[in-house]
């Protein structure tokens, strides 16, 4: 096979290493990790479809149940501090192992028990080990990814968590209700087969220190390169010594939450993401409690028929919709992907009053549709707009603190406020709680405005600084870099003498 179509080299800091990674082994990590994401998700699948028996089983309220599908979101915020600091380590293959391990592990423990204490301590656990692969795969994508197809491996990993959902609603659906223990034993059968691929890859795919450049065509290097700037193919677009400084300040700099903080992008990307993910594991955990008694549906089948066409299709159709044309007008790196997203917000806003209000089936199905068709079509960008506008020794750091940010606003206080709501107002309106939650994306919509104003003016800083850049390398090299990504030739005998 052509060493052009299987193998790629990668870069390591300040040193070209000829340390090869094969293309077929990164989709295929990549690939595991969707699926994971997809499994992982799949357990408040069976909390909804099995509400009434596990609610039954182990006696408890709307609030308690609420809590109780909400716990994993505590671990999480405790398990984005903890990952903070371990995501500087130099590889994290064992890492993301043992979190794999640990999170499928813990499903089997309903199986033993029914003691609500053990399983809510069981609930945090996974919590916590399930936000690593959440920290880490967009960082992975981020590092190994080819930058066409940033934007777009997002999107897919955005539109596992509402598969997952789906997966699981249809297991707890098709399984006995009085077997609820069993479908959560399934989840984490799946988990570890799925994982047992990462076990056996080699660590170098997981290294901190490589990042992917370009491939070796069998006869010489040829590095791939994304700039608008005129630079060395030697020192990557920096002067050595601008290298050492940089290198030097990010060893003082690293994990500083006030540099993360100052970016504003970064503050109203992560709340944007919150308010969504807030509202999405309510209509998750709910959706069979408020159709069977807000809409009056009693058939589980039928409200998997149109809660899966639309949980499914929604966010894939507008990750797929979103993800094109922000990949059309230049990615989220681009200024106009703002534009792109405003205009996502706005058809999103516009769906969210008759969601909250209708009393029509289909009607809500079609709305439902609409807004999971909203949130894939803003999620991957604006999750690529809170990476990006950090600086690159604080993603790992940024990424943890984007989660405990969506998990300490969004998932964790949704079910709970849900819940108590319910409890309060039931008897009254049982609609009250579905409303008072969709309205409540009033709030994201301000805050995507917000993001997108921040971007721009990101975006605008940064083009006044290549312009600057640019103007320097005219009187420092002799070649031109085009704006799009271009394969250079490099003369290996050169690259030793240089």
């Amino acid at each position: 096979m052509n060493a052009l179509q299987s193998e790629n080299l990668i870069h390591k800091t300040k040193t070209i290493e000829r340390i090869q990674l094969s293309r077929v082994t990164r989709f295929l990590i990549f690939l595991s990790f969707i699926l994971l994401s997809v499994v992982m998700s799949a357990d408040n699948g069976v909390l909804s479809s099995s509400k009434k028996m596990i609610v039954k089983d182990l006696n408890l309220s709307d609030s308690e149940y609420g809590t109780f599908g909400s716990i994993p979101s505590i671990g999480r915020i405790i398990g984005s501090l903890i990952f903070m600091k371990l995501l500087l380590i130099e590889n994290r293959k064992y890492l993301t192992c043992i979190c794999i391990i640990i999170n499928g592990g813990m499903f089997f423990v309903y199986i033993l028990t029914k003691n609500i204490y053990i399983l809510f301590v069981t609930r945090f656990i996974i919590g916590v080990v399930r936000i690593y692969p959440h920290i880490y795969i967009p960082i992975w994508i981020d590092q190994f990814g080819i930058k066409s197809l940033k934007t777009f491996k997002l999107t897919i990993l955005n539109i596992s968590s509402p598969l997952g959902q789906i997966v699981g609603y249809a297991i707890g659906t098709f399984n006995p209700p009085e077997k609820w223990t069993h479908s959560f034993c399934l989840v984490g059968i799946l988990i570890l087969v799925i994982g047992s691929f990462i076990f056996f890859t080699p660590s170098k795919y997981f290294s901190s220190k490589y990042t992917f450049i370009g491939y070796h065509d069998g006869e010489k290097l040829v590095q791939t390169t994304n700039s608008k700037t005129k630079h060395s193919i030697f020192s990557s677009g920096e002067d050595k010594n601008e290298n050492d400084n940089k290198d030097n300040k990010d060893k003082k700099d690293e994990g500083n939450m006030i540099e993360i903080l100052k970016s504003k992008t970064f503050i109203f990307s992560s709340y944007t993401r919150a308010n969504f993910l807030y509202i999405f594991l309510v209509i998750h955990l709910f959706i069979t409690d408020y159709v069977e008694n807000g809409l009056k549906i009693q058939d589980k089948k039928e409200i998997l028929k149109y809660y899966g066409l639309a949980s499914l299709m929604g966010p894939t159709i507008g990750g797929a919709i979103g993800g094109l044309a922000i990949t059309y007008v230049g990615g989220y790196e681009s200024k106009n992907s703002v534009f792109v997203m405003i205009a996502f917000g706005i058809f999103t806003l516009i769906d969210v009053f008759p969601l909250a209000t209708t009393s029509n089936m289909m009607i809500f199905s079609i709305t439902l549709f609409g807004f999971f068709f909203g949130g894939g079509a803003i999620l991957p960008t604006i999750m690529g707009y809170a990476i990006s506008s950090i600086p690159k020794i604080h993603k790992g750091a940024g990424s943890s603190l984007n989660l405990l940010i969506s998990n300490l606003v969004g998932n964790t206080p949704g079910p709970i406020v849900y819940g108590f709501i319910n409890d309060k107002f039931r008897d009254k309106d049982p609609t009250i709680a579905w409303k008072v939650t969709m309205i409540y994306y009033i709030f994201g919509f301000v805050s995507v405005l917000l993001a997108c104003k921040f971007r721009y003016n990101d975006i605008s800083s940064n083009e006044k600084n290549n312009i600057e850049k640019v103007s320097y390398a005219k009187d420092e090299y002799d070649f031109e870099i085009d704006d799009d990504i271009k394969a250079i030739p490099v003369d290996e005998e050169e690259l030793k003498e240089k």
